[in-house]
């Protein structure tokens, strides 16, 4: 899968929260949540997903660029996203 991002953004959160942008192939080749993310306009479409990155749940929000994923954040899970995670994939079995 093809990623993009801002590099800036990426070293900032390699830095503050200790996660790699390039390891969102890891979310986003496994059982991966996803959702649109239409709180307001940002003038192109976002989505947010939520996935398992080296055993933690984390949360990303992406924009479809250039025929992959442009990642735009990328953050640990906090307890509320991770109940509804463990709710959904009970709900597939």
């Amino acid at each position: 899968m093809k990623l993009s991002w801002d590099e800036a953004k990426r070293r900032a959160t390699l830095e503050q929260r200790g996660l790699e942008f390039a390891d969102a192939t890891e979310a986003f080749g496994r059982l991966e949540y996803i959702i649109e993310d239409n709180r307001r306009d940002y003038g192109e479409r976002r989505y947010i997903s939520v996935g398992y990155i080296r055993a933690r749940l984390c949360v990303l929000v992406w924009t479809p660029r250039d025929g992959g994923r442009h990642i735009i954040s990328m953050r640990k899970a906090n307890a509320r996203e991770q109940e509804r995670y463990k709710a959904w994939t009970e709900s597939r079995r």
